[in-house]
């Protein structure tokens, strides 16, 4: 009896060993857009689900739900050790098969040591960090949701390497539904309700995964798993760990802090209703960076591997972004604190002048975390390295600062965030640029 095989698209050769040929802007937009469509429906769920959800829940909920994904977000992004960029790199589908594998282990691991660390030392990170008392109970659990998530992001580039964006919308769409359902389900029991609806999203998605990869990869899907080969692949894409876990934890870090430090300077409560306000704005750009990372990490690895020019094509991807953060703008300033009231309640009306505020930094992000993935696509993975460990000192320090109010806090925090992207963004450029004068050279000198 034939076995089943990954259903290949047109433009794939069925040698195992071939890619897609996406060295195309139309190839590339089209990826993008099934990208874009699968996260937008997974993430409108969420959205859609707020007006209810808002008005079920109190503000301190949604702060300590706030809290909650900041802890495992910081946490998740480098449980697979960086292993999830490496994916795109080896032309051999066998040897990214090793490295999906070694990337499994070392999450698993890290999830287990997460776990243990939180269950032994919950009161030191309550006081140092200002949570709330309640989050005794789910601190442990985040050790659960940081490997679930791991999980995740190396599905999604394994996917994402052999163009299955079908399966990364299903690991999206799966992790939503399951969520919010619950959510609602639960809204007799405070933030609980909140807390478990986001775990067992998470876990969903991970099972949407691994039954599709059982699928259509059931005959070899172990065959790569051999531990020495495993362990060797580990040690030979090293770089990337040693290059990127710790800039990455950082970044994480200064990235999901906005929440923390809000409860940490002004409460819970405070917490809350900030988060609305970060959620209308960060939406978008979160389904954006979302869909369009793997696309380009595929699409730019590609032109890389090829030596086929950059440049051109990022001016066009920024056009495309900067397009995109003046629609949010005019969005955000047209539902204005009435249209925050109205959806969400009355005490969200205050929300509205947070996202304001909040739209400069998150919008020049839009226009810089989507190409980040440059670095990895050239295998230039430390030249990030100085801008992450730049950012995550000037977030961090906020912690140290005194504000008397949260609207002085937010024009400081946007300022510096906004500095900050403009800045990593002229980087990505300047080092497209100099890669593609060494294929200048290369070819003179051939």
């Amino acid at each position: 009896m034939k076995s089943a095989q990954w259903p290949l698209p047109a433009e794939v050769s069925s040698s195992p060993d071939s890619e897609a040929s996406v060295a195309d802007f139309a190839t590339f937009r089209r990826h993008a857009t099934v990208s874009i469509i699968g996260t937008l429906v997974a993430q409108g769920l969420v959205v859609a689900a707020q007006p209810l959800l808002r008005r079920w829940y109190p503000p301190e909920a949604f702060g300590e739900l706030s809290l909650y994904i900041s802890v495992v977000g910081v946490l998740s992004v480098v449980a697979p050790f960086r292993y999830d960029l490496a994916l795109a790199v080896p032309r051999n589908r066998d040897r990214a098969m090793r490295l999906f594998w070694g990337g499994l282990m070392l999450c698993t691991a890290f999830s287990v040591l997460v776990s243990g660390t939180f269950l032994l030392m919950d009161d030191l990170l309550i006081r140092v960090l200002k949570f709330p008392p309640s989050a005794r109970w789910w601190l442990p659990l985040t050790g659960l949701s940081v490997w679930a998530y791991g999980f995740f992001l190396l599905l999604q580039s394994l996917f994402s390497r052999d163009h299955r964006y079908m399966a990364v919308n299903g690991l999206k769409i799966f992790r939503r539904v399951p969520e919010v359902i619950l959510q609602i389900l639960g809204s007799g029991l405070s933030q609980a309700g909140l807390l478990l609806g986001e775990l067992v999203g998470r876990l969903c998605s991970v099972l949407w995964g691994v039954w599709w990869l059982r699928r259509y990869e059931k005959p070899k899907l172990f065959r790569s798993l051999v531990l020495m080969d495993v362990c060797k692949h580990l040690w030979a894409f090293r770089r990337y760990p040693a290059s990127s876990f710790f800039p990455t934890l950082f970044n994480a870090l200064a990235l999901l802090a906005p929440g923390l430090l809000v409860n940490y300077h002004f409460g819970v409560i405070e917490n809350g209703l900030f988060d609305m306000g970060l959620m209308v704005v960060a939406f978008p750009v979160t389904f954006l960076i979302n869909s369009l990372s793997n696309v380009l990490l595929a699409y730019l690895s590609q032109l890389y591997r090829e030596k086929a020019p950059m440049k051109k094509f990022l001016l066009r991807t920024l056009r495309g972004l900067g397009l995109g953060v003046l629609g949010l703008f005019l969005v955000v300033w047209t539902l204005g604190p009435s249209g925050f009231e109205f959806l969400f309640g009355p005490p969200y009306r205050v929300s509205a002048f947070y996202a304001l505020i909040l739209l400069p930094a998150l919008g020049s992000r839009l226009m810089a975390a989507p190409l980040a993935v440059v670095f990895a696509a050239v295998n230039r993975i430390h030249g990030s390295v100085w801008w992450q460990y730049t950012y995550t000192a000037a977030i961090l320090l906020f912690f140290l600062l005194p504000f008397r109010s949260m609207e002085t806090f937010l024009w400081s925090f946007s300022l510096t965030e906004t500095v900050l992207n403009l800045l990593y963004l002229w980087h990505i450029y300047g080092t497209v640029n100099r890669v593609e004068k060494m294929y200048c050279l290369k070819k003179i000198y051939m």
